[in-house]
């Protein structure tokens, strides 16, 4: 799965998740930072905008973020929301003589300024690739900071 449909998915999620949201992919191809996507959604108690920059991350294509991606996201956190959501694909079993790995999934929602950290002690984390959780999330970033 590329970030393309990770993307996708996680929107209509995110959608059907807070109905009235406003849900915006952003890709502007001539201006480098912009975090992927921002919801910004309200409550009875709480309202707010949250910045995700996404990312794809398998055995064969390691994580990689531009020094002004990072820079943007941390001073939006400082701001207001932003994290990073990892949709991470790794070798649970290598064999010689299978053919192929097994592998397994999960997804991360991982603060800014703790990126380059080691993901295995970084929570919060589900198995799968799982948008119904970072949702979940968000909701819970929204009620502690309303």
């Amino acid at each position: 799965m590329n970030e393309s449909q990770l993307k996708h998915d996680l929107a209509a999620q995110l959608r059907l998740h807070f109905p009235g949201a406003v849900v915006l992919s952003h890709s502007d191809q001539f201006t480098a930072g912009i975090p992927d996507m921002s919801v910004t959604c309200s409550g009875q108690h709480w309202a707010g905008t949250v910045w995700l920059e996404l990312k794809n991350v398998t055995p064969t294509k390691r994580f990689k973020s531009t020094d002004i991606q990072r820079q943007t996201a941390v001073e939006l956190a400082a701001h207001t929301s932003c994290y990073y959501v990892i949709y991470e694909e790794f070798i649970l079993y290598s064999s010689k003589t299978e053919e192929r790995d097994i592998t397994g999934r999960r997804t991360l929602i991982v603060h800014p300024a703790i990126i380059g950290e080691d993901w295995n002690s970084m929570t919060p984390r589900a198995d799968g690739y799982n948008h119904y959780f970072v949702a979940g999330f968000l909701k819970g970033l929204w009620e502690i900071n309303g």
